[in-house]
């Protein structure tokens, strides 16, 4: 997909400013809240002859999305595409700065680092991948000049100099003021915290002698060093050069002003010793149960920025909505109980690897959040998450007759006015005899098609397709007996409440008739049931 950018330079040098936030300037219609507007092959967003190029071959690509809790809008970036910004032809790049988020060398890879790019001697172009999530751009700026004349402006440069070169030129700064120019420090590592995993960085102390191990005057904060392309860990003694831009920082526990490098890169200059690999990372498993005391201990939130460090949370999906059209993330919901029908945990906008659907069992790594600002309606869940699919212990149960599940429900005696339900779990097949409610998912059974039906499946979800009279089926949940009075006297209800459904699909079997009203009909392995003329899926959509 291509995206083009344009400014037209009148002057030796300009600045050029873009702002996403109204697409309507580019000729692009402004999304509804909580909507997108795709940017499709070939479009162009216009501003004065500088070009944005972007590729890619698969995945969202660009677009312009509204965000469905403020309405501001951005221009996003999806993993997987490539973007070029180039100036007219005989003219030059001089700086280039995008102001959003994720733009760190995690997502993005390339000349723009950071979402800064400089150079004295300017560029014809520059091209960057984005290469995990999404990436938004909220703002560009673009300095150029024509026919390569100087531009006439304070174009920052990158200075090399020793750590003690460094904080003096740190020190002449305003507090907490971030110098123009880019800054290589080679120095000793004399104080190094291990790689954080939470956070995908690390912090460490330098000096220009390796021996001076109190050091605390300049600090690598939140930094990475790489190894070709693999990230490693620095150790007290490695000598490195650390690239970024340097910040004059007031140290208020120890009363004075330090000199730092945040979210820069560093490569090694020599190794102490040994390869420097990551620390391993282990994870606490925990289960759901477990997930939501953590998550109701949180303070609620309407943004992710309250949450619990990184953990692994089991249990069995009970709800799955399937991913949208152009996007590869899911949400689903989850429960330690095999056999529920609700689950309060949830996974938001997360990945697995392979569709997820109810009934599976899955690990999923993140962190926990309780979002909301009603504590009657928050949402304890893991937003963004990876999962991977496990084995639950998933517990096959031989399934009884109705008669049986019957004569079980009536052993049970509860008092008039209340309900008593079995310890153990049931499952029991046998026919649909009637849907008494299919808006309530309640229905009838008996062991035999026609037979009058005294078991009810109860607000039974079913976890294949559509229920209907004739089907047989298995519902799995705990037996209950019900024992009430009406107006027409005393009655008892025997029935699973809340329970999981499912059909009883003889493999190989092309059609299998129901009633008269419905059949099934297995075509190129796929299963449908025609009703009444009319042809349905698995989810019960119609079909033709």
């Amino acid at each position: 997909m291509m995206l083009a950018l344009v400014a037209v330079v009148a002057v030796n040098a300009t600045q050029v400013d873009f702002n996403f936030s109204d697409p309507s300037a580019f000729g692009f219609v402004n999304p509804a809240q909580g909507e997108f507007t795709q940017v499709t092959t070939g479009s162009a967003i216009a501003k004065d002859g500088i070009e944005l190029t972007v590729t890619f071959s698969e995945g969202n690509g660009f677009r312009f999305y509204s965000n469905k809790n403020t309405g501001q809008i951005s221009l996003r970036g999806y993993n997987k595409a490539s973007f070029t910004i180039s100036a007219p032809e005989g003219s030059k790049l001089y700086s280039v700065s995008v102001k959003g988020s994720n733009l760190g060398d995690k997502y993005v890879s390339g000349d723009l680092k950071s979402g800064e790019w400089v150079n004295e001697k300017g560029a014809q172009s520059i091209s960057a991948e984005i290469i995990q999530s999404t990436v938004y751009f909220d703002e560009m700026t673009v300095i150029v000049a024509i026919d390569g004349e100087d531009p006439g402006i304070d174009i920052p440069t990158t200075k090399v100099v020793s750590v003690a070169e460094a904080i003096a030129d740190g020190m002449k700064l305003d507090s907490a003021a971030t110098s123009k120019d880019t800054y290589e420090v080679t120095g000793f590592v004399v104080n190094s915290e291990e790689f954080s995993l939470d956070h995908d960085n690390q912090i460490w102390w330098m000096a220009d002698d390796a021996a001076n191990e109190g050091a605390q005057e300049f600090e690598a904060y939140a930094c990475v060093v790489k190894e070709g392309d693999a990230v490693k860990q620095v150790i007290d003694g490695d000598k490195v050069k650390l690239t970024g831009r340097i910040t004059k920082y007031y140290d208020k526990t120890n009363s004075k002003y330090i000199i730092e490098i945040k979210n820069g890169t560093a490569e090694f200059i020599e190794k102490a010793e040994g390869d420097h690999e990551l620390p391993v990372l282990v994870l606490d498993t925990i289960t759901v149960a477990e997930a939501m005391e953590i998550g109701n201990a949180l303070p609620m939130a309407t943004t992710n920025n309250q949450q619990s460090r990184e953990l692994v949370v089991k249990g069995y999906v009970v709800k799955a909505n399937p991913p949208k059209e152009g996007f590869n993330d899911q949400t689903w919901f989850m429960s330690d109980d095999q056999f529920a029908t609700y689950g309060e945990f949830e996974a938001y906008q997360c990945t697995a690897d392979k569709e997820v659907v109810a009934g599976d069992f899955v690990y999923l790594r993140g962190k926990i959040i309780n979002y909301g600002s009603d504590p009657a309606k928050n949402t304890i869940e893991i937003k963004k998450g990876t999962a991977t699919h496990g084995e639950g212990g998933s517990v096959e149960l031989e399934p009884i007759t109705v008669a049986a599940a019957l004569e079980i429900a009536a052993a049970l005696q509860p008092e008039k006015g209340s309900s008593l339900s079995t310890d153990e779990t049931y499952a029991v097949q046998g026919f649909i005899v009637k849907v008494k409610n299919a808006e309530q998912k309640t229905y009838y059974m008996a062991d035999e098609q026609g037979a009058f039906g005294d078991f009810q499946a109860y607000k039974c979800s079913s976890i294949d397709y559509e229920v209907a009279e004739g089907d047989e089926v298995i519902v799995t949940g705990k037996i209950m007996h019900y024992y009430g009075e009406g107006s027409s006297g005393e009655y008892h209800n025997f029935e699973i409440s809340g329970g999981q459904l499912k059909h009883l699909v003889p493999l190989g079997i092309e059609s299998v008739t129901l009633t008269d009203k419905a059949h099934k009909v297995m075509i190129d392995g796929v299963m449908y049931i025609v009703r009444d003329g009319k042809m349905f899926d698995v989810r019960g959509a119609q079909v033709r």
